[in-house]
């Protein structure tokens, strides 16, 4: 039996590596999502991920997943199901379907919930819409959660 000698790379080569390796990650995440999310998507020869495109796949990834992410949300509008009166409770959920599109293809759609808590409520003139406004200590979340809400869609595209 031979002995082996361990392989030793160079810092610089391995660093070298990274845009490849982050390439590689995100391909493979796209990939899962498109079998997951039964989507047609397909890339061009010339394709070049944005940097929100890398977000959105690593999101969509993470929720598939079933982690619950921190989201930035300054103020959402929406139905309410239940009346909002005289609401004193800063803490709201809502259901919603989030639809990734990118480079100007349906990747799929993900139902999921948000939470909001320190959120300040608003109701909208003529409308029985609200408004949910951060307060000062105001945090989101987003979660994949199954549900029959199919009226309402969370969309952000990106060419």
């Amino acid at each position: 039996m031979g002995v082996r000698a361990p392989w030793v790379a160079t810092e610089d080569a391995i660093k070298g590596l990274y845009p490849f390796l982050r390439l590689a990650r995100t391909l493979s995440r796209l990939h899962l999502l498109a079998k997951s999310l039964n989507s047609e998507l397909a890339l061009t020869e010339d394709f070049e991920f944005s940097t929100e495109d890398v977000g959105d796949i690593d999101l969509a990834f993470a929720l598939l997943k079933g982690e619950r992410r921190s989201v930035n949300i300054e103020s959402i509008e929406l139905d309410p199901v239940l009346p909002l009166v005289d609401v004193l409770d800063k803490n709201f959920y809502c259901t919603t379907t989030l639809s990734l599109t990118i480079f100007g293809q349906l990747l799929g759609e993900i139902p999921v919930g948000i939470e909001l808590s320190g959120f300040l409520i608003e109701r909208l003139p003529d409308s029985e819409k609200v408004r949910l406004s951060m307060g000062e200590t105001g945090r989101a979340w987003i979660s994949y959660a199954k549900h029959d809400n199919e009226k309402n869609r969370l969309a952000r595209e990106h060419q």
